[in-house]
């Protein structure tokens, strides 16, 4: 790999240790480099990461209590690098994936988080819902309201993260849904810089895409009971404890400089 700058990739793990070996192996074929870290939090023996996966990490992060999505923080937290990527264990990044979130960001300029799919919130009879509706990348770099699945930012932002979700568990206690750790950084990074969530523009090059090859998806957050009326009740605390959408200040000022 030629020299890249400075990112590190958490890889989060739980119960899909039969895809590991060849998520990580993609990272290790990626065009610039970068610091590989498995955040491993499987429940039981027969999920344990194969010793192939853990061979071809730089470092590894485990823990017996299951913290979610939200453990990926923690490693990610005690980093030096410019850069943190968050990569789910059911997708496949080709081989530019890195180098093409890189380019973009550096295009962008100010962003909270940057992600290849994202969702909207809509305002229905007075309330603030999540949508479940795909957004998907353009020909310009699209503001939206949550990234998901994967999340590209600098590092020095992670903090603001803890600090959304310590301010939610103050307010509501423990009312607040525990797994919805993209609404925590995508909103937490927004709220604490004013700055809005992209998507990177579209492109024709599979070697560019986060998921160039889905792989099985057993145990997936979204296919549990309550999932998306959760993520409606997280976007109402967040709105309650001060967030608000910055992606239409951020479409507006696109337009504008046309």
């Amino acid at each position: 790999m030629s020299a890249g700058p400075n990112i590190q990739v958490i890889v989060l793990h739980w119960k899909r240790p039969q895809n590991l070996v060849t998520v990580l192996n993609a990272f290790r074929q990626q065009t610039i480099e970068h610091r590989l870290i498995l955040a491993d939090n499987h429940p039981s023996d027969e999920f344990a990461p194969p010793a192939d996966a853990l061979d071809m990490c730089d470092d590894v992060f485990r823990w017996k209590t299951d913290y979610g999505p939200f453990g990926r923080l923690v490693p990610a937290l005690l980093g030096e690098t410019e850069w943190t990527y968050f990569h789910d264990d059911d997708a496949v990044p080709g081989r530019r994936c890195l180098e093409y979130y890189l380019e973009s960001a550096r295009e962008i300029g100010d962003f909270a988080t940057l992600g290849q799919q994202g969702r909207f919130c809509r305002t229905a009879r007075g309330r603030i819902r999540y949508s479940r509706r795909k957004i998907r990348p353009a020909v310009e770099p699209r503001p939206v309201d949550l990234c998901v699945q994967s999340h590209f930012l600098r590092t020095e932002n992670l903090p603001f993260a803890l600090e959304f979700r310590h301010a939610l568990w103050r307010r509501f206690g423990s009312d607040v849904p525990a797994i919805h750790d993209d609404i925590m950084l995508c909103c937490g990074v927004q709220k604490a810089t004013s700055h809005c969530s992209y998507l990177t523009r579209s492109f024709e090059d599979a070697e560019n895409a986060y998921k160039q090859k889905p792989l099985r998806s057993p145990f997936a957050v979204a296919g549990r009971p309550g999932h998306y009326r959760d993520r409606s009740i997280m976007f109402r605390m967040a709105w309650e404890i001060g967030w608000r959408p910055q992606w239409r200040e951020a479409a507006v000022a696109a337009a504008e400089s046309k």
